[in-house]
């Protein structure tokens, strides 16, 4: 099977972890002409995740894409990225092409892309076995891991007032559960807004 060996890899990094984390099954050859469409070179990793599942959920949290999943967003301030994850707050983690396709993170909280100063590779490990907690203090509420636990991969929980307003309290703020793409694409439209006005 191609990129067996990656893949296995990938498996034993997850057996490792002390997080809870689901692989979603996926077709081989579908995941094979889905990769191909992306038309991405050397990303040995984000192959075999996109050829051997449907996607990877950590804590219930963390959604990294595989097959089947919306890579590309046509949005002005999605421009050259590819989205390769997104967290259940409207984060968006995703490749930038004009920095050597390294990984930055679309930022919920103010609306801004951040470098993450990883490639793909070290991402996966992050998301497994890294310091995931301590990345969302500032974006987790008390009883999150409840709130979240039947919230599906194609969903996020839209807090209001929103995460990047100053009227925010993380506790307090009400949490709805919306389609990825709607909270998705209402931060990006936000963020266009602030950028072009200047401020935010």
């Amino acid at each position: 099977m191609k990129n067996q060996t990656i893949w296995n890899n990938i498996l034993d990094i997850i057996s490792q972890s002390k997080k809870s984390v689901k692989i979603f099954d996926g077709d081989i050859l579908n995941g094979e002409k889905e990769f191909n469409l992306l038309g991405l070179q050397n990303q040995k990793v984000l192959e075999s995740i996109i050829i051997n599942c449907s996607g990877i959920c950590v804590d219930n949290w963390i959604r990294i894409y595989g097959q089947s999943q919306n890579f590309k967003i046509e949005h002005k301030m999605a421009n050259g990225m590819v989205i390769v994850g997104q967290d259940i707050v409207g984060g968006i983690f995703s490749m930038n092409a004009a920095d050597g396709n390294r990984i930055y993170y679309f930022a919920p909280d103010n609306l801004q892309w951040e470098p993450m100063d990883m490639t793909y590779s070290e991402f996966i490990g992050w998301t497994v076995t890294g310091d995931t907690d301590g990345f969302y203090s500032t974006m987790r509420w008390k009883s999150w891991k409840n709130d979240c636990k039947d919230v599906g991969f194609d969903k996020m929980i839209m807090l209001y007032p929103f995460l990047w307003a100053k009227e925010c309290n993380i506790e307090t703020a009400s949490k709805k559960t919306v389609p990825s793409k709607e909270l998705m694409e209402l931060n990006l439209d936000t963020a266009l807004k602030f950028d072009e006005n200047g401020n935010k």
